[in-house]
């Protein structure tokens, strides 16, 4: 734990550059500067990234992503009995992030999707006040943690088990004022994604938000996986067993907007300079945010 905590201050955020263009995701230069939006196409440059995939080799059989999903929650419950709450730390970015859009779930229900620990949830409530908020993972031991949390069941937060993928949220229809999904899309299996934000724009409110944070195609994560790790395309099985998948921009808006979800996803591009090695890591996230339409009127 002490070093995970350790590796997390090491770390400064040195630049951030914002892209919400379609195309491909943005490739990083080997000193660590962005390409500027029109350098994006230049020869070599997305290459380069498709190579390094390529040579991952092919994807793992059938037999394997059937496993790996059947793992999945066993996966999951190991990886915070390794870590207990101290993983990640709690999320304070996502109010400087998402801004004036958080203001939907003021006084209101927000529904958080893998909400682990509470690390995304805990700094809301208290920003935000809100009247219920309903946190949902499918790792017992993370719901049991969070659950735990005196902080949180003082602010009105209700932890609960749910496989969000393939279980109902338990929430009325058009109920939630916001709904929050950072880091979770990821780790759902793409064939489940559909069915997931279907399940979200059915309990938001019309003018209610979803707000996604994830991981964006090209990250560095991405392209330093071993052969015998990709389960499909951009979609990787790690060493403990958890899965990701990388996004593009326009996989997200093809999820949401479709669903009557009015807003579009950006990259968000970070080099994170490790201050004892001076190495850096070349970080691709993918965040949007989307307010669910009124029904149209019927003539």
């Amino acid at each position: 734990m002490e070093e995970a905590g350790t590796l997390v201050r090491l770390y400064e955020c040195v630049r951030v550059i914002r892209k919400t263009r379609s195309g491909p995701p943005p490739v990083m230069e080997e000193d660590g500067v962005w390409w500027s939006e029109e350098c994006w196409y230049e020869e070599g440059r997305v290459e380069a990234a498709q190579a390094a995939i390529e040579r991952q080799g092919a994807p793992l059989s059938e037999f394997w992503r059937v496993e790996y999903e059947r793992r999945s929650r066993a996966s999951w419950d190991a990886f915070y009995k390794r870590n207990g709450d101290q993983a990640y730390r709690d999320r304070h970015y996502v109010e400087s992030e998402f801004g004036r859009s958080l203001e939907a779930a003021r006084g209101g229900t927000l529904v958080e999707l893998g909400a682990g620990v509470g690390n995304g949830v805990a700094p809301l409530v208290r920003a935000l006040a809100v009247r219920r908020a309903v946190c949902l993972d499918f790792s017992p031991r993370a719901v049991a943690m969070l659950a735990a949390r005196s902080d949180l069941c003082a602010l009105n937060c209700e932890a609960r088990l749910c496989d969000v993928a393939t279980e109902p949220f338990g929430e009325a229809d058009a109920s939630a004022d916001c709904v929050t999904c950072f880091f979770v899309l990821s780790a759902i299996a793409p064939h489940h994604l559909p069915a997931v934000a279907a399940k979200i724009a059915r309990v938001l409110k019309p003018g209610g938000r979803v707000l996604v944070r994830d991981y964006g195609r090209y990250d560095q994560a991405q392209l330093r996986f071993a052969k015998g790790r990709k389960l499909a395309d951009n979609w990787y099985v790690k060493s403990d067993g958890t899965r990701c998948f990388y996004f593009e921009t326009s996989d997200l808006d093809a999820l949401f907007r479709p669903l009557h979800c009015d807003g579009a996803a950006a990259y968000v591009c970070q080099a994170h300079l490790n201050r004892a090695t001076r190495q850096v890591r070349r970080r691709v996230f993918v965040q949007a945010d989307y307010c669910k339409l009124p029904p149209t009127k019927k003539k």
